[in-house]
């Protein structure tokens, strides 16, 4: 049975509730993980952080038991996460010096750990609190290799496809360890001949997995590849519609999902309603439209029940998300109202916040 959460002020708090979501500071940093037990210290210093609501487990809805279990559960993918970003960032460090990909090393971290994380109940939702700007790059290619695993269980693809699809996912940006670091780490807008040099990361990449033998072409293709579009409008060879291999196009939608929901040098993450936004508005030309089809109908089911922060202030929960239309949600505020938000323009989703 999944937790009944219910949004509280924090004036409202009260020492032994249960926090139902992580509390995230406009950064990304987690200071309050869910599961965890308040205090009244606890709550002063959420106080004294500016925070003004608290989403908090109803004392009905999970037994100890459960919650527990989620924990622990929660501890684990953290820690097999976190190894598998140091595993990626140690490949980086690798191919920038020796020109070469360690190919055993990201094939045993594919077929062992990232499988085992993809089969996490919430996986996709737990890469929303684990953040880094200063990691990106190395996140950013394992939440990609997760996404995209994610996405072939529900595309009921086999087992060792889907292991060739999480290594191309993993191996996708693998390109950009040979792109100069003041490039790769700017925090402004690339000049347009720094974006060409950067542009150059999937050949790059394709020819750095060529000379480790990686001699499988979903794998090649996924990425040199994954920033073509089916209009022709991508790079790096401008190709398009079925001359855009399967890998490419599923390790595109996780890189578009994965990108934009990410703190970047130069702007803060979007929310993931933007990002659904954003394919949305791809899937019927740039984008393989079954596959985001496939994508937005069960992403829905992270966030409805999920406590938001709207751009009025109010806090409120998704009670209906429509996985076919991006704007149909609707949220119920904290006072009692139903808010249509594709109804109501001028307001929006701001923050959310996933137990």
């Amino acid at each position: 049975m999944a937790a009944k959460l219910r949004l509280y002020l924090l004036e409202e708090a009260k020492p032994g509730m249960v926090l139902g979501a992580d509390v995230v500071s406009a950064r990304g940093k987690i200071m309050l993980s869910a599961n965890t037990i308040l205090t009244d210290g606890m709550i002063q210093r959420l106080s004294c952080w500016g925070f003004t609501g608290i989403v908090i487990i109803e004392d009905d809805a999970e037994s100890p038991a459960l919650r527990n279990k989620k924990r622990a559960d929660r501890v684990v993918f953290n820690a097999q996460y976190d190894q598998t970003v140091t595993i990626v960032k140690k490949a980086f460090e690798h191919i920038r010096m020796f020109k070469e990909i360690p190919f055993e090393q990201i094939r045993e971290v594919t077929d062992d750990t990232v499988m085992a994380l993809i089969g996490t109940p919430g996986a996709l939702g737990y890469l929303h609190s684990l953040r880094s700007i200063d990691n990106y790059t190395f996140q950013h290619s394992v939440n990609v290799a997760i996404i995209v695993g994610v996405l072939c269980k529900w595309l009921d693809r086999g087992e060792e496809e889907t292991k060739e699809l999480i290594f191309a996912g993993l191996l996708h940006d693998i390109g950009k360890a040979l792109v100069p670091p003041e490039i790769l780490n700017k925090p402004g807008k690339l000049t347009p001949p720094e974006m060409g040099i950067m542009k150059r990361h999937a050949t790059l990449g394709y020819e750095a997995a060529r000379k480790a033998a990686i001699l499988n072409r979903d794998v090649l293709k996924g990425i040199w590849q994954h920033h073509e579009r089916l209009d022709g409008s991508g790079y790096p060879q401008g190709i398009g519609g079925e001359e855009v291999a399967f890998s490419a196009k599923i390790v595109a939608i996780a890189d578009i999902y994965d990108a934009m929901t990410s703190d970047r040098v130069y702007r803060n993450r979007l929310t993931p309603f933007a990002a659904i936004k954003t394919l949305f508005e791809s899937m019927f030309d740039k984008l393989d439209a079954a596959i985001c089809t496939v994508f937005l109908s069960n992403l829905k089911d992270y966030f409805v029940g999920t406590a938001v922060n709207l751009t009025d202030g109010r806090l409120g929960e998704i009670i209906y998300m429509d996985g076919l239309a991006w704007d149909r949600i609707t949220v119920k505020t904290a006072d009692g109202e139903c808010i249509e938000l594709h109804e109501n323009h001028d307001i929006q989703i701001d923050v959310f916040f996933y137990a």
